[in-house]
């Protein structure tokens, strides 16, 4: 597959964060083409 062009970067893969409980959302991207990866997404708030 032939990567996108933005300026002159190649770009190969998008990436979101969707909540699992947004189900439409979902369903609306995994019909256009995405998967669901097996990561675990983790933050920590700085102010806290």
């Amino acid at each position: 597959m032939q990567p996108y062009r933005c300026g002159r970067h190649d770009i190969r893969k998008l990436e979101l964060m969707v909540r699992a409980s947004n189900v439409a959302v979902t369903e609306f991207y995994q019909k256009i083409g995405y998967a669901e990866e097996p990561v675990i997404v983790m933050s920590r708030w700085l102010d806290k």
